[in-house]
């Protein structure tokens, strides 16, 4: 059911070139004092997803007679059959949404809420990923778990790079400061990709080592043509780690406004045997901070992942680097459609249990 509010509010979907005035000033506003990658991620991954040109980056935005009252940002993502099976495609596929509320007059928020589910509804999507520092601060909870939305509590290592180069090494764990010595001991070197042939080899690492099925950019000509646009309007970085000329390790960085991400890191065997890893961070720290980079974020980790697991490893990496640990929870919507196949799958499954078990 729809809030009531009080004040009537213009609220309607938008594409990219009919924005309201100041809606890119605002977001940008609110870039620029964020420390989190989550706020300027989606814009980032829209360059390198394959967004879908007949769904393009939208908005919904709410006005009255005072002006813009809050707005929702999005964007489609299409992925390929070579990451997401055909059959699953309608399930896997959707907007990761960007939540900045300028403010909560009159549960402006609610009214949006329906707005949005009925605009992915229409555009047949099974599954969308909210996500903002709006959110993060909680504020919100009890309206997006009341419209159906599922909150998945998240958290993030950032690390505050303003400190002099010796201050940070000393905020190293010592297995961090030692793996670090011993990838240059081993002979690992550490540098930026500057040649498509470089963007083409990391990706290649990324999809062969480090990528979650369904997580990846869909095509490599798609990743090229995306990280191309990014670095000309210096908003990313690749960096990488070699050995004997061989790349062993990469990370994708967004950066914006004085911050930066670690995104999409690749690992091969050698790599991780060769404290590649480590290295790569430790050498990507001091350049962004040279750069001029107040923050570095390590982006997502689970909560309490189960002991011995990949995330809990991750977790275990990423704590090590002096980062404070921060809650970033994001709100996960699922269609009707989405859910009752969830439902008779999960049914399916069940069944399966029984009948091996009575065998």
């Amino acid at each position: 059911m729809v809030a009531k509010t009080q004040t009537k509010f213009d609220i309607r979907v938008v594409d990219r070139e009919h924005w309201p005035k100041g809606l890119s000033q605002r977001m940008a506003e609110i870039d620029e004092a964020s420390p989190l990658a989550h706020p300027f991620q989606a814009e980032t991954f829209a360059a390198l997803f394959n967004t879908d040109p007949d769904r393009p980056h939208y908005a919904i935005v709410a006005e009255d007679a005072a002006g813009l009252a809050a707005y929702w940002w999005g964007y489609f993502a299409r992925y390929s059959d070579g990451l997401i099976p055909r059959s699953n495609a309608w399930v896997r596929s959707g907007p990761v949404v960007r939540v900045d509320l300028i403010d909560q007059r009159d549960r402006v928020l609610s009214v949006m809420l329906v707005e949005l589910k009925r605009h992915l509804g229409r555009q047949g999507v099974g599954r969308a990923v909210f996500t903002s520092e709006a959110l993060y601060a909680g504020t919100c909870d009890g309206e997006c778990v009341a419209q159906g939305l599922r909150r998945y509590d998240l958290q993030t290592y950032l690390i505050d790079l303003t400190p002099p180069a010796e201050e940070l090494l000393k905020s190293l764990d010592q297995r961090s400061r030692w793996a670090s010595n011993k990838g240059r001991k081993n002979g690992v070197s550490v540098e930026d990709a500057t040649s498509d042939d470089d963007v083409r080899a990391y990706y290649r690492l990324y999809m062969e080592m480090g990528s979650v099925p369904g997580s990846g950019p869909p095509s490599e000509e798609q990743f090229l043509r995306g990280f191309r646009r990014l670095r000309d309007e210096e908003k990313a970085r690749i960096i990488l780690a070699r050995h004997d000329g061989r790349i062993v390790a990469g990370s994708f960085f967004p950066y914006h406004g004085g911050f930066a991400a670690q995104h999409q890191t690749a690992l091969s065997t050698e790599g991780r045997k060769l404290n590649a890893g480590n290295l790569l961070l430790w050498e990507s720290m001091l350049s962004f901070k040279n750069a001029g980079i107040r923050a570095l974020d390590l982006i997502s980790v689970e909560v309490a992942p189960p002991a011995g697991s990949r995330d809990a490893g991750v977790r275990d990496f990423k704590s090590r680097w002096g980062g404070q640990l921060l809650d970033t929870p994001v709100y996960l919507y699922s269609s009707p459609a989405l859910r009752a196949w969830k439902a008779v799958m999960g049914r399916i499954r069940d069944l399966k249990r029984s009948n091996c078990a009575a065998a």
